[in-house]
């Protein structure tokens, strides 16, 4: 739930009137905007143009409420700033990293040769394809 438009509304002083005159339509069709918002069914372009009349624009962030999603991208960040920072090191432990995940994470052991990643990826064209197994020689 939204409140985005009347609490901009409210912050640059107008009332709903006010709001409408600015945007050219009915008081009435504001306040269906500002209800619309907080029901979350409100379109960008209808959010922007009410924003952009106040002299503002909407500040979109896309947020994720997976939490294995959330520490994976937290862990990806982590690393990738030690990388920037001080690849030697983030390097130098990477090897017992991976040992370790692969003692926790069963599918991830390796008997003997490589194993396939199971993913799926797109050819040029698009077309789904499964990768193939990598050889021992990779």
């Amino acid at each position: 739930m939204s409140t985005t438009i009347a609490d901009t509304r409210r912050a640059v002083g107008w009332t709903v009137r006010e709001l409408a005159e600015n945007m050219v339509v009915a008081p009435s069709t504001v306040t269906r905007m500002e209800q619309s918002e907080r029901d979350d069914r409100i379109q960008l372009g209808t959010l922007t143009r009410a924003l952009s009349v106040m002299g503002r624009s909407p500040q979109v962030e896309i947020v994720n409420n997976r939490l294995a999603e959330r520490v994976t991208m937290e862990l990806h960040r982590a690393l990738a700033n030690k990388l920037k920072n001080d690849p030697k090191a983030a390097l130098e432990v990477a090897p017992k990293n991976l040992s370790r995940l692969r003692s926790l994470v069963p599918s991830l052991r390796m008997s003997g040769s490589r194993r396939s990643s199971g993913l799926t990826t797109r050819d040029a064209r698009g077309t789904r394809r499964r990768d193939p197994p990598r050889d021992k020689g990779d």
